[in-house]
Formats: C-alpha cells, sequence, structure tokens
C-alpha cells in the first residue's frame, strides 16, 4: 500500500506544429495519462514547463473542461488546480497546449522559420513533480506513445520512432512516429532540405541542407565525423538498443554559441546528430573548426541527452567530458601525437577564453555566466578530465567512465561518482587532484608544464 500522495505517469502523446500566432513559433500539445496511485485524494499537481512559457500563456484540460492553473513567481512550477479533487486509485486524461518562442540552450534549439523547425531541448516538453509529503512517490516521465508533426508537405521530418505513412491535408503534412521502448528522449528536427547519404567505411551519414553540398568535401566530413562516432560508441556505449544513423543539419537560426571559441562556428546536439548554423556551412563542411565542433555536439549526445548530470556537475560531466572526448577521436584517428595536439588546443582555447572571461570553481558556475565564462569554465574543465586519465590510466578511466554513464542511466550523475569510480579502478586516492582543480581558477603549473615539455621535446 501507499505510504502517501502520489501519482504513476503512464503515458504521453506529442503533437508539434508551427504556430497560428506567430511562424517563428513552435506550438506543443501534449496528451498526458496520469494515474492517482498514492493513498489520498489530489487537488492540484504542479508542472515545470519550458522556461520560454514564463512570459506567455500554457492552456490545461482535462476530460475537455479547463483547469486554473498559475506559475509560481518563485519556483516557476505551474499549479495545475483539477476542478474536483482527483481520486486515488483513479485515471485523469491532462491536456497541455503551450507555444515555444525561438530559445537556444547548451544542448538545443526551439524554433521556426519559413524552411525549418526545431524542437531539440531536453526542457521542451511539461514535466510533473512528485506531491510534497513524507513518503511521496511520483514519476516525473513517462513512455511516450507517439509524436506527431504537422508540417509543409515538402518538408523533411526527424523525430524518434517508427514513421507511419505521411496524412497529406492540403499544403500540409501530418508526420506520426509511433515509440518504441528503446527510443531515445523526444526530439523534432525538420525542413525543407536536399539530403544527401554519404556511405563510409564506418557506415551511413546522412546530411541535410538547404543547398547542395560539394561532393568531395561532403564525403571527407562524413569519413571524419562516421569514425569519431564509432569510437564513442565504443568507447562510451550505446545511446539506445537499436543503431541510428548520424545526421548533421543546417539550421537558418543560429544555434547556441555555448562553450565555442571560435564565433565563427556554432552548432548544437539533438540525440541522432548534430546542427550547424549557416556559418559554419560557409566555412566548409570539412573545415578543421567546423569539424571539432560536431565532433563535440556529437560527444554531447552521450553527455547531455543520454545520461543527465546534476546541475553543479554539469560542466564537468557535460561540456567537459564531450570536449574530453573530442581528444579521444583524435588518439583512435591520429594516435598519441594527434591526442598531444588536441590537448594543446584545448589549452590554447582556454588561455585564450580566460583572457575575455572569469574563472573560478568549477562547480560554481552561476546560472548566468556569460559564453566567455562558460567557455573558460568548461575547456578547464576538459583538462581537468585528462589529467584524470593521465593519472588513472586510460583502461582503469574507462572502465571507470562507463560505469558512471551505466549509472547515470537511472538517475543524474555528479562528480563525486566519478572520482568514486575512480578511485575503486585505481586504488588510489584523488581527493587532492579534485580539490586542486575543482576548487580554485586555473590549471596546476605541473599539468601545463608536463603537457609543455611533452611538446618542446617533440619540437627538438
Amino acid at each position: 500500500m501507499p505510504l502517501g500522495p502520489g501519482f504513476g505517469h503512464e503515458t504521453r502523446q506529442i503533437s508539434v506544429s508551427v504556430a497560428a500566432a506567430d511562424s517563428r513559433q513552435v506550438h506543443v500539445h501534449v496528451t498526458d495519462v496520469l494515474k492517482n496511485d498514492g493513498n489520498r485524494n489530489l487537488p492540484y499537481l504542479d508542472a515545470d514547463l519550458p522556461p520560454s512559457t514564463a512570459a506567455g500563456h500554457a492552456a490545461f484540460h482535462a476530460d475537455g473542461v479547463e483547469l486554473h492553473a498559475a506559475q509560481s513567481e518563485f519556483t516557476g512550477a505551474w499549479r495545475v488546480a483539477f476542478n474536483s479533487p482527483w481520486e486515488f486509485g483513479s485515471r485523469q486524461r491532462v491536456i497541455v497546449d503551450y507555444d515555444l518562442p525561438p530559445l537556444s540552450s547548451s544542448r538545443g534549439i526551439l524554433g521556426a522559420t519559413p524552411d525549418s523547425l526545431f524542437v531539440a531541448d531536453d526542457a521542451a516538453f511539461p514535466s510533473w513533480l512528485t506531491p510534497v509529503g513524507i513518503f511521496s512517490t511520483g514519476a516525473r516521465h513517462a513512455r511516450t506513445e507517439s509524436i506527431e508533426v504537422n508540417v509543409p508537405a515538402d518538408f523533411r521530418v526527424l523525430a524518434p520512432g517508427r514513421e507511419q505513412r505521411p496524412v497529406r491535408n492540403g499544403p500540409l503534412s501530418l508526420h506520426k512516429f509511433v515509440q518504441r521502448k528503446w527510443d531515445q528522449r523526444a526530439f523534432v528536427v525538420a525542413g525543407r532540405y536536399q539530403e544527401s547519404r554519404i556511405k563510409t567505411h564506418r557506415g551511413e551519414m546522412i546530411f541535410w541542407t538547404f543547398r547542395a553540398l560539394d561532393a568531395r568535401q561532403a564525403q571527407a566530413a562524413a569519413e571524419r565525423l562516421a569514425e569519431s562516432a564509432a569510437t564513442y560508441r565504443k568507447l562510451f556505449g550505446p545511446t539506445a538498443e537499436r543503431a541510428w544513423t548520424v545526421h548533421i543539419v543546417e539550421a537558418h537560426n543560429t544555434p547556441p554559441q555555448g562553450e565555442a571559441a571560435d564565433g565563427d562556428v556554432s552548432a548544437a546536439s539533438f540525440p541522432q546528430g548534430v546542427i550547424l548554423d549557416e556559418r559554419a556551412m560557409q566555412q566548409g563542411i570539412d573545415a578543421e573548426p567546423v569539424l571539432e565542433r560536431a565532433e563535440y555536439e556529437l560527444a554531447r549526445i552521450w553527455f547531455g541527452w543520454h545520461v543527465r548530470s546534476a546541475p553543479d556537475s554539469q560542466v564537468l560531466l557535460g561540456g567537459g567530458l564531450s570536449w574530453y572526448a573530442v581528444t579521444r577521436a583524435a588518439l583512435a584517428r591520429g594516435g598519441a601525437a594527434a591526442r598531444k595536439d588536441e590537448v594543446d588546443r584545448l589549452l590554447a582555447d582556454y588561455d585564450d577564453a580566460r583572457k575575455r572571461g572569469e574563472d573560478g570553481a568549477l562547480l560554481k558556475l552561476p546560472a548566468d555566466a556569460t559564453d566567455e565564462r562558460r567557455a573558460t569554465y568548461v575547456y578547464r574543465a576538459a583538462l581537468f578530465v585528462v589529467e584524470l586519465e593521465d593519472l588513472a590510466g586510460r583502461e582503469h578511466f574507462d572502465s571507470a567512465l562507463r560505469r558512471v554513464l551505466n549509472a547515470g542511466r537511472i538517475g543524474d550523475i555528479d562528480a563525486d561518482e566519478l572520482r568514486s569510480a575512480l578511485e575503486a579502478a585505481t586504488g588510489k586516492d584523488l581527493s587532492a587532484t579534485f580539490r586542486a582543480w575543482l576548487n580554485g581558477p586555473g590549471v596546476p603549473g605541473d599539468f601545463r608544464s608536463r603537457y609543455t615539455e611533452v611538446r618542446s621535446s617533440e619540437l627538438r
């Protein structure tokens, strides 16, 4: 018997389209089936909606009747009051409608243009909060049954699941994706794209662009990125029970700058690929800064979409681990010398970012930090992970990291779990190393001198 208030989130259906009031916005329609499986009636539930709805409007309905909802100015959560107490043991079918204005985050983008539509942000959909109470129970995430996307008929559409035959309705087409148990987090990427399917020795890569790609550049980029994706799968494990093909997608609306040091390369990730803006495409899809940024965003599929980190560890276990992954892609591609080149680049990028952004404790990055300050922290976090690999040895480091990633399939992971896994794998006390890197600014002198000496000896 349940000992407190609670509910079960049984199923979810998602519908996405361009908002009627503003063609730059995305309209989201979510149908959730909830069961009150606690020990008492519930007069209300609290829900988190995307932050971008804070200044807008969200509508909640149950059994065709609108529910009163108000947003807390302190927590940002929406309190949704039932018209009569929700009896325990019974189910509610709650419908949520809201518009998403264009928005960038550290992981993805939201918004629409005449040629595209993106819902590639982990916070784009509602999350029901556990009722407050002693021994309370509850489920914040449901199994999504289907995703429907209503867009112009000449759009290509990508979402997780098995796509049904599109249904044409005048100038629009309705695309339905039936979800399977192994499908990834919900997302939608759509647009009026030309498709290029490139065969590589590591499998197929798919490019969606607004203009035809140069065949030579596309082949070179596909070979490099397919190799990097294969390296990540081998090191970090699969992100789903079934394999998926990497998509590289162009965006008119600029993805977030995030942790990129180069202001001319901007990108984002989604669970099956990478979004690059027009400026990156204009440089050439095979340009080194573009490829490095794409490799970083590929790693963010693992360290951001597949596994989530606790709020105070997002710099280390999100951006830091992702830039570190780029060094492993270089190692697999070009050996130890290529890895050293990547570490040198990270040191140079850190030094450059620190000139423009304040440095500090890695686990205390302010929520309102500028891109420059975030870049400073993230590059230093990546260098810290390199240091951990050096101290642990690659084999021990890899086994510890896989242990942490497996734990992340259940809940958020944090820096303490990484340290615990490394100490268990190596038998070493790493407390002093973690304190030196996490609690203060700067890169420790012994690390910097060690890599400087390595590079200097190679140049002699």
